[in-house]
């Protein structure tokens, strides 16, 4: 029996602004496509299916077309929510779904209850569905005193409640971050710390766990412990990346298995580095134009409306930086501590330092005295 692991589609997500609804359209066709040629019995969707937890209608209504589109060639689809997902809008009327097939794990009353899917021959596959919690979500639900604060123990606590069968292949969903994980720029960072840190060990137990919330495809510790990664390129940090679904294959005798099927997007997420003139003239004729780009300059000298310029030949320009500010601004913020400690003069100082090259005047620095004396006594 085969399965596809996907996550993180972050549906209604704007990159720099632009809508990503064509680019996600395409790709999940893909993943239909997939599903089909490969004969799998349901799409394990680990959260994060939309944004954020007031998705545009857009995006509801691209979701709501591939499930039609799934019912349709009967495949199955389990889903839990994320901490981008609003749990009790992803829920909405979930039992009466799963007379369709479409069975969502949006709350802990459903996270205990697998389903059970029984194959002609060979075991039964038991499937759990965690969605993303958070301590005081889960001291509140098991009515605990004193509370607990950390996801270690949330996830511990949740998991001890699910009975495995041990003549079942059992698979779990699940959105966290694992020990260790790879994060990108485009995964909001919930604390500092590692405090979100839930021990890869935690899941040990499970035949397979098919992880979400991080974009990048990768599994930490042990090797059924899998990100799918998600979609598409959602940062620039994401360059790198190779977007993919995963194939999990489960034999008769229970043994799990697994395969990358990547996936083709629109466009490609790529950075441009150089001088503008010889960017400029390597634009007119770049045959991936259409790509969502940025653009880094090493020129020191004006430039007069290098964006307006560069849009001319590639339409999906969303960023510019100059190399130059980039590093000082970097230089910047890495000594914040001390900035911290520092008064508004003296940081306004290191700041035109650094830009300019030199000192305030002090007719410049009595300016500034002057302005920082208004403000305050404005407030």
């Amino acid at each position: 029996m085969r399965f596809i692991h996907t996550s993180d589609w972050h549906l209604g997500r704007l990159f720099n602004q632009e809508s990503l609804q064509e680019d996600q359209a395409y790709v999940l066709q893909q993943i239909l496509a997939y599903a089909i040629e490969h004969k799998v019995e349901a799409i394990l969707l680990s959260g994060d299916i939309y944004d954020r937890s007031s998705p545009p209608v857009q995006a509801i209504q691209l979701f709501d077309q591939f499930l039609e589109q799934l019912n349709a060639v009967g495949i199955r689809m389990i889903m839990i929510s994320g901490n981008h997902d609003s749990s009790v809008r992803v829920g909405f009327a979930a039992h009466a779904l799963e007379r369709g097939g479409i069975f969502i794990k949006s709350d802990l009353d459903d996270a205990t209850k697998p389903v059970v899917i029984k194959p002609e021959q060979g075991k039964a596959i038991h499937i759990y569905g965690l969605p993303y919690i958070d301590p005081e979500y889960v001291s509140s639900f098991y009515q605990l005193e004193p509370c607990i604060h950390s996801y270690q123990q949330a996830h511990q606590l949740v998991l001890d409640q699910m009975c495995l069968n041990s003549d079942a292949v059992n698979i779990l969903l699940a959105h966290c971050f694992i020990d260790g994980a790879a994060i990108s720029e485009s995964e909001r960072q919930l604390s500092v710390g590692g405090a979100t840190a839930v021990a890869a060990d935690t899941f040990s137990a499970f035949d397979y766990v098919a992880l979400g919330h991080m974009h990048g495809e990768q599994y930490r510790t042990h090797e059924h412990i899998r990100y799918s990664g998600s979609i598409l390129k959602y940062s620039f940090s994401e360059e790198e990346h190779i977007k993919a679904v995963t194939l999990v294959d489960v034999s008769e005798e229970g043994v799990v298995s697994w395969q990358s099927l990547t996936l083709k997007p629109i466009r490609e997420v790529r950075t441009i580095e150089g001088m503008f003139a010889d960017i400029l003239e390597a634009a007119k004729t770049d045959p991936q134009a259409d790509d969502y780009i940025r653009v880094i300059l090493h020129d020191t000298a004006a430039l007069l409306e290098p964006m307006s310029q560069l849009r001319e030949y590639y339409p999906n320009i969303l960023k510019l930086e100059k190399s130059i500010f980039k590093e000082k601004i970097s230089g910047l913020q890495a000594n914040s501590v001390d900035l911290a400690k520092r008064t508004e003069i003296d940081i306004f100082n290191d700041f035109y330092q650094a830009f300019i090259g030199q000192p305030l005047s002090e007719e410049q620095e009595q300016i500034m005295h002057d302005i920082v004396k208004q403000i305050r006594a404005e407030d």
